[in-house]
């Protein structure tokens, strides 16, 4: 899965690209490093570079597999249950 977008609010889909075992391929940009974190390639927005990660994916399967189970934990970080607790955890610190 290739994501390159610059300009990203959080970056759902690579999300759910992530929870479905895919191997991500993001931009370096705005939230996307922080949602992928280590699960994925982080890459600058180029043609050369967006076109070097896929080439090292396909040539590499034990990455494929690698990246693909990182990012299905990676995605349980952010099911609704624990985001939610997360919250309400902050919440509290504030009173």
């Amino acid at each position: 899965f290739v994501y390159p977008s610059v300009y990203e609010g959080f970056g759902m889909p690579p999300l759910e690209a992530m929870a479905c075992g895919c191997p991500v391929i993001v931009s370096n940009k705005s939230s996307l490093p922080e949602v992928v974190g280590k699960a994925g390639i982080l890459v600058e927005p180029t043609p050369t570079a967006i076109s070097s990660a896929i080439i090292h994916i396909l040539e590499n399967n034990e990455l494929a597999i690698k990246l693909s189970k990182k990012g299905i934990l990676q995605a349980k970080k952010f099911i609704w249950k624990i985001s939610a607790q997360k919250i309400i955890k902050e919440f509290g610190r504030l009173k």
